[in-house]
C-alpha cells in the first residue's frame, strides 16, 4: 500500500513518483530531473484546476436547487389544492357527528360528545348544548382539554329567549378535546355524553379541526 502523502505541496510529486514506481529514488538522474518538472508544472497549475473544478461544482449545485425548487412549489400547491377550505362546521346531535363542510360537501367528519343532557339550550348550568347558527370566533389552549375553540353563543335568539324567561342564557360554550386522565382513558369519554354543554372530540381529531377551521367560520348545530 503507497504511504499517504505527508503534505499538501507534495501531492502531485508524491503521485508522480507512485506511478513511476516505488522505487523512483533509484530511478536515473534524466527520470528524476522529469519527476521534479512535472510536479513543478503540475503544482502550478493544481489551485487554478481546483478553482475550477469548485465553480463546476457550485453551478451544478444552483442549479440543482433551481430545478428541485419548482417541484417542491408544485407539490405545496397540489396539496393546497387537495385540502379545500372549510367554509362551514355542521354538527348533528342526534347523530353526535360534526361534519366539516365545503360549498355544502362534507370533507370530512367526527364524532362528538355533547351536553349530558339532550335537547337545545336554555339557561346557564342547564348542561345542554345550544342548537343554531354561531361562528367559531376565537380560540386558545388549554390546561384541561388541550386545546379549545369558542362558539359564539348565545345569539339573538338565544338572547330573546332569556329576555323572556328571565334566565341568563349561559357562555363559554367550546369546541375541545379530551381531558388527559390517568384514570379514564380518550376512548372512555368518547363513548358518552359528559360536557356542561360543549362539544368535544378526541384530541387527535380536535388537532385537525384546529388546523383546518379558522376563526370566522360558521357553526350549525342541529337537533
Amino acid at each position: 500500500m503507497p504511504e499517504p502523502c505527508p503534505a499538501p505541496k507534495r501531492l502531485i510529486l508524491y503521485l508522480v513518483k507512485s506511478i513511476l514506481g516505488s522505487q523512483a529514488v533509484n530511478r536515473s538522474p534524466v527520470q528524476l530531473k522529469v519527476i521534479r518538472m512535472a510536479a513543478a508544472l503540475l503544482q502550478r497549475i493544481l489551485p487554478q484546476a481546483l478553482a475550477f473544478l469548485w465553480i463546476l461544482y457550485m453551478r451544478a449545485f444552483f442549479l440543482a436547487v433551481l430545478l428541485v425548487l419548482p417541484v417542491f412549489a408544485y407539490a405545496n400547491s397540489t396539496i393546497n389544492m387537495s385540502t379545500p377550505h372549510i367554509d362551514k362546521v355542521l354538527v348533528l346531535k342526534s347523530e353526535r357527528t360534526l361534519h366539516l363542510m365545503h360549498r355544502d360537501t362534507v370533507v370530512k367528519s367526527y364524532r362528538v360528545s355533547l351536553g349530558k343532557k339532550s335537547g337545545p339550550k336554555q339557561y346557564e348550568g342547564d348542561k345542554r348544548t345550544p342548537e343554531g347558527i354561531y361562528s367559531i370566533n376565537w380560540r386558545k389552549h388549554s390546561d384541561n382539554f388541550n386545546l379549545a375553540m369558542h362558539i359564539s353563543y348565545p345569539n339573538a335568539d338565544d338572547l330573546k329567549r332569556s329576555e323572556e324567561t328571565g334566565l341568563p342564557p349561559g357562555s363559554m360554550i367550546m369546541l375541545h378535546g379530551t381531558p388527559e386522565d390517568e384514570e379514564y382513558p380518550e376512548w372512555f369519554f368518547s363513548s358518552l355524553n359528559w360536557t356542561e354543554g360543549c362539544i368535544a372530540l378526541t384530541n387527535p381529531d380536535m388537532e385537525e379541526i384546529w388546523a383546518s377551521v379558522k376563526d370566522g367560520t360558521l357553526i350549525e348545530i342541529r337537533p
